[in-house]
């Protein structure tokens, strides 16, 4: 019998996936979360991947037709536990008369931020999981249970569940700073966990050198680790600069809606997410 290894040309391509988490307290609009999502959903790449193991640094990407998509999916996670207790007291609305969303209505406004009809035309997938909550119901088991499922348990969660794919994470610019600098919990696995795979989301304000340099010097640690067997194509992080996004935050949106300036909601949210915050009266004391 032939043990030999199949040819390249055998083996089934490995599904590409990127994951962005987000807390959606609330999701916002084009120029913030949904810019983001559309510009991650719209990458493609400009050279083949590699079909060898991790090596060759991050691809060449742009956003022009003509080329395959960078990923075939980019996968929405909302936030089910923060890791921190702080966030999830004042998720959960820290002692305040202010109405705040649970878990369930965070997912529903992202499925709404994020509908086909939001996102547009991209040539990748965009779809909203549960994924943080079934990685926390796994991790629940442990003695003692967790507080929330961490980066690494989620990514073990989804490789052991998903063995056919291959993720990259997306961070905001700070996010992956910090990441880089190792003070994230359980760094390596999370970095094995994507085999090298990261994309740092820049907004105005935070693009430059100082990232560039980050990116650069992680991405060349990255290169001399173990990543696993399993992991081929691709591996580095990349820059990925969002056009037309600006400071719009969720913390924002929460402060109009406590101010009573509901008006102004329109401006930083898709008109389905601002209709469901006026509709279920959150982030306010008492409704529109």
């Amino acid at each position: 019998m032939d043990h030999s290894p199949p040819a390249l040309e055998e083996i089934a391509p490995r599904r590409q996936v990127c994951l962005f988490g987000l807390s959606g307290d609330p999701p916002t609009g084009q120029s913030g979360h949904l810019g983001i999502v559309r510009q991650l959903a719209s990458l493609r790449r400009h050279h083949p991947v590699p079909a060898g193991p991790p090596r060759a640094g991050p691809p060449v990407i742009g956003v022009g037709t003509g080329y395959p998509p960078l990923f075939d999916e980019v996968r929405i996670l909302p936030v089910y536990r923060h890791m921190f207790a702080s966030k999830r007291a004042a998720q959960a609305g820290g002692g305040s008369a202010v109405r705040r969303p649970d878990y369930f209505a965070r997912l529903e406004m992202c499925r709404l931020a994020f509908s086909p009809r939001a996102v547009g035309e991209v040539p990748s997938a965009v779809v909203v999981c549960e994924d943080e909550r079934s990685a926390y119901e796994s991790v629940r088991r442990r003695d003692p249970p967790p507080e929330a499922a961490g980066t690494a348990d989620l990514l073990e969660y989804l490789r052991g569940t998903e063995p056919g794919t291959d993720f990259a994470l997306a961070l905001g610019a700070d996010a992956f700073t910090d990441l880089a600098g190792g003070r994230w919990a359980r760094t390596g696995d999370i970095v094995r966990g994507v085999g090298g795979r990261f994309v740092a989301v820049s907004r105005p304000g935070n693009a430059g050198p100082g990232l560039e340099e980050v990116v650069q010097r992680f991405s060349n640690e990255m290169l001399s680790m173990d990543l696993g067997a399993e992991h081929v194509g691709w591996g580095g992080a990349i820059i990925v600069n969002v056009p037309g996004i600006t400071d719009t935050s969720s913390s924002a949106v929460r402060a109009l809606t406590e101010a009573g300036a509901w008006k102004n909601l329109g401006k930083l949210l898709e008109p389905a997410v601002a209709d469901y915050v006026r509709e279920n009266r959150l982030y306010c004391e008492d409704g529109p």
